[in-house]
């Protein structure tokens, strides 16, 4: 069996992942073909921490796996925050660009595997290009691509205890993260620019939050330190999103 084939790990004492999951219907806006879509209970997950990117980690299931809604007959993608009807001009390139060269791919099941998950996102970011969505959504989904190969990486162990094929695999999630991460962080700047709060349905201090963490990540010091200083000035700010801002930026200036 290969390694994108096998069922998530599950820890020890831990919950299985499909207790939180149900099948949920929708129409895909292209072809129309009826979806059945697995997807996350609301509030059955309890959430244990957040990285330093904003990225959600819960207990037992990495929901962001279940974030896209596919149509395996046309190759339609998309978030689900962004899931409804589509602009006739918009579908009109998903058919020509996607629908008519499309190959359906493996079916999953019920529970996706990291592999899985990551093939439908590549998808959904496929599809905002072709329909020229903004460039907040596809910041979103390249962020979401990036989470997703942390959790890969989370998911194999210690790499220190690899063979030299599972040790490649984890090199390839590790490069694919750093890929997408500022990807990310570019598409953002980009949005920031020329969009209106809320973008990727982020206010304004939480989108300047995560830029200057990814800013931060890749060294651009100069850009983090400017955002964390608005954060700090902000009215809008509140005591916490302060507080984690000084802790950012008392890192900048050991950089």
């Amino acid at each position: 069996m290969a390694l994108s084939e096998m069922p998530p790990k599950t820890k020890p004492g831990a919950r299985y992942e499909g207790t939180y999951i149900f099948m949920k219907s929708y129409v895909c806006p292209v072809c129309e073909s009826k979806l059945s879509i697995p997807t996350v209970m609301t509030g059955k997950a309890r959430m244990e921490k957040q990285d330093w990117d904003l990225r959600p980690v819960f207990t037992d299931i990495d929901t962001i796996k279940y974030d896209v809604i596919h149509c395996n007959n046309c190759g339609y993608a998309v978030l689900k925050r962004y899931f409804g009807v589509l602009a006739k001009p918009h579908k009109e390139l998903l058919r020509k660009h996607i629908a008519e060269n499309y190959k359906p791919i493996p079916e999953a099941m019920r529970i996706y595997t990291y592999d899985e998950a990551l093939m439908r996102f590549k998808i959904a970011l496929l599809n905002a290009e072709v329909r020229q969505a903004h460039d907040s959504e596809k910041a979103l989904i390249s962020l979401k691509i990036a989470w997703l190969c942390r959790g890969a990486k989370e998911e194999m162990g210690d790499p220190e205890t690899f063979n030299r094929p599972v040790r490649i695999k984890y090199d390839k999630y590790d490069e694919m993260e750093e890929k997408y991460l500022k990807r990310a962080m570019e598409l953002f700047m980009v949005a920031r620019r020329s969009e209106t709060p809320p973008i990727a349905g982020m206010n304004e201090i939480a989108l300047d939050f995560l830029l200057a963490s990814l800013c931060g990540h890749f060294g651009n010091t100069g850009d983090a330190t400017r955002l964390v200083s608005g954060i700090l000035q902000s009215k809008q700010s509140t005591n916490s999103q302060k507080n984690r801002a000084r802790e950012m930026l008392e890192r900048f200036k050991k950089q």
